[in-house]
């Protein structure tokens, strides 16, 4: 009950906290809706009432996504109501007395602790991938059920060339004018290649995917420099375009790129699926196994600040308990900010797979010495 009471507190508190924010953009995208007609009459009344809807429109697939981040620090908050309420009442006094050892009351608190995790874990690998277009939403796209459409700026794949369009769909994966530069090995542009659209296409499991061109014209590099625009419109003869171009681009690596939250949205079979993409960027790869090596030990790790922080509320002897949680809160906020630095900032010279785990190796001689601390 205390971990579901804070979760709600600290959720109202963040959202409270945007609105008054982003109060005028929420309130002029209800006016834009009215405006189009696509909720009425624009009366004050229904324009807040459309308000608030666009604020739940757009938070609900947030919170879901701000469980992750701080259920760590919201089961020690739990634990230290649970446990202070406990010696308030002498409760720990009494299973004392009874026979019961400190390490047994504790049990409970880790059982609860490993749920809420499995929790996390169900939220994240079944529930986030799902919304994952929903949270690259701001508050002026807030009645978007997804994000429309985006331009593709300069990127390049795993073969070398480079990318670039006027506008990308990721429903569907499509893209619109675009363009795509060819270099050699020395990178060097060898020539163009232009299309109307461009339609990508997944291949068999574990093979390169493509982009399937409509309309497309190639404009060698010679034609480049010399100005090609007049050449082409007087129909020139150009090389014959691909009809394909085979790539590990795929719609959810731009995705990757546009948006930094999307890497974090994915689950660990998309992970894998990216990862194993023949010709993947290195950069990309890396990146991608930090979030999902760093998922592993931010549960871990959430585990251990627990342990850590539980000495100072379950004592023997009844203590004040606002001196206890001033001596806990360091710790608590030291564990939940070094594991988030942790497993997202890379560090030089050390591989992701090792990087993510370092948190866990402080925490855990931490954690050992503080449950054999206890004094029963």
């Amino acid at each position: 009950m205390n971990c579901v009471l804070l979760l709600v507190l600290l959720s109202a508190f963040v959202v409270m906290v945007d609105v008054s924010i982003n109060l005028s953009r929420f309130y002029k995208t209800a006016g834009s809706l009215s405006a189009a007609g696509a909720v009425g009459d624009d009366g004050v009344v229904r324009r807040a009432i459309v308000t608030v809807l666009l604020v739940a429109n757009l938070w609900w697939p947030r919170l879901l996504s701000l469980f992750n981040s701080v259920s760590g620090l919201v089961m020690i908050g739990a634990m230290g109501f649970t446990l202070t309420q406990m010696v308030r009442h002498r409760e720990v006094v009494a299973m004392l007395a009874g026979g019961v050892s400190l390490w047994r009351a504790a049990r409970p608190v880790l059982v609860v602790a490993v749920a809420v995790s499995g929790v996390q874990v169900l939220n994240q690998e079944l529930v986030i991938p799902k919304i994952a277009p929903l949270l690259t939403r701001d508050p002026g796209s807030s009645a978007e059920r997804q994000v429309d459409a985006f331009p593709v700026k300069l990127t390049a794949d795993g073969q070398g060339r480079v990318f670039q369009a006027q506008r990308f769909r990721p429903e569907g994966g499509v893209m619109e004018k675009v363009n795509v530069w060819e270099r050699s090995p020395q990178g060097q542009v060898t020539r163009r290649i232009t299309a109307e659209r461009a339609v990508y296409e997944r291949g068999e499991p574990g093979a390169v995917g493509w982009w399937r061109l409509e309309g497309a014209a190639v404009v060698p590099l010679s034609m480049e420099r010399a100005g090609n625009a007049a050449s082409v419109g007087r129909g020139a003869s150009l090389p014959a375009a691909p009809e394909r171009i085979e790539t590990d681009l795929s719609p959810t690596t731009l995705l990757i790129n546009q948006f930094s939250t999307v890497s974090q949205s994915l689950s660990w079979r998309q992970i894998v699926s990216v990862m194993g993409t023949p010709g993947v960027r290195p950069e990309v790869a890396e990146r991608l196994s930090r979030v999902g090596l760093g998922r592993v030990s931010a549960l871990v790790c959430g585990v251990l600040a627990l342990v850590v922080c539980m000495p100072f509320y379950l004592t023997r002897e009844p203590r004040n308990m606002i001196v206890q949680s001033l001596k806990a809160a360091p710790l608590a906020i030291l564990s939940t900010v070094g594991t988030t630095l942790g497993t997202t900032a890379a560090i030089p010279g050390l591989p992701a797979g090792v990087a993510v785990f370092i948190p866990v190796a402080v925490l855990l001689p931490l954690a050992i010495a503080a449950w054999t601390s206890i004094r029963t």
